[in-house]
């Protein structure tokens, strides 16, 4: 498995509980530890793809190197 499969994973897995944490703030708006941990959980994702596309950008500059 390669870098990016793994970050890959690892996002999806990030985007699931991001997903989850968003239904519970929808479900309790009120609620700020909710809505801080909703926030936290979003800038760990941003992070995560962000790495990823780093990841995914040097794999292809590496391909196009002769």
């Amino acid at each position: 498995m390669s870098k990016a499969e793994s970050q890959r994973e690892v996002l999806g897995r990030a985007v699931e509980r991001l997903d989850e944490a968003c239904r519970r703030h929808t479900a309790n708006p009120h609620d700020a530890l909710l809505r801080d941990g909703l926030i936290q959980r979003f800038e760990f994702c941003f992070e995560l793809g962000w790495k990823l596309v780093q990841s995914a950008a040097l794999c292809a500059l590496v391909r196009m190197l002769p």
